[in-house]
């Protein structure tokens, strides 16, 4: 049930960004929220529950972005093992920790991102422009990430996983 909460969340903010962002004044420096709720769900709910919400919200913000298909999805490849990383290894369990997590992933996304427009379009003075932008998105998402994190773990909070989802632990 939590995968479907995270992911109609990520859809609901995709949607509402898509929506604000000619309004907002920083319109530019679009957030990652694939990134967000995809690290987000691997760091609190396991490997698996990052893997589908990238998916889905990759997919969609493919689309919403008009790029070349599968590109976007391609440069989330990073973010599951960066989150797990963090979970495990360097006991990131609090939403600024989180949050600090999540910023340089996202500036590592961004940039496997702009190598790519650079290999299948070759625009240059597109990526000069793009990659200027790119820090500050980072540091957007990470920002961001601070009460979205604090919501999503008010709203629910971490639970024992399924046997289904983690085979080492138990329902």
């Amino acid at each position: 049930m939590s995968i479907v909460i995270l992911t109609a969340t990520g859809v609901l903010l995709l949607l509402g960004w898509s929506v604000l962002a000619p309004i907002v004044p920083v319109a530019i420096w679009m957030p990652s929220l694939v990134v967000l709720m995809g690290t987000h769900a691997a760091m609190q709910r396991g490997a698996l529950h990052g893997v589908v919400v990238i998916l889905v919200l990759g997919l969609l913000a493919g689309l919403l972005s008009g790029g070349p298909r599968g590109l976007y999805l391609l440069s989330l490849a990073p973010v599951v093992p960066i989150a797990r990383f963090a979970r495990t290894r360097l006991q990131a369990e609090s939403t600024l920790l989180q949050a600090a997590t999540i910023i340089p992933t996202a500036l590592l996304c961004e940039l496997l991102f702009a190598l790519g427009i650079l290999l299948f379009r070759s625009d240059l003075p597109m990526l000069a422009i793009y990659l200027r932008v790119v820090p500050g998105s980072a540091l957007l998402t990470g920002l961001m990430a601070i009460p979205v994190v604090a919501l999503l773990r008010r709203s629910m909070p971490d639970g024992p996983r399924s046997s289904v989802l983690n085979p080492l632990r138990g329902t």
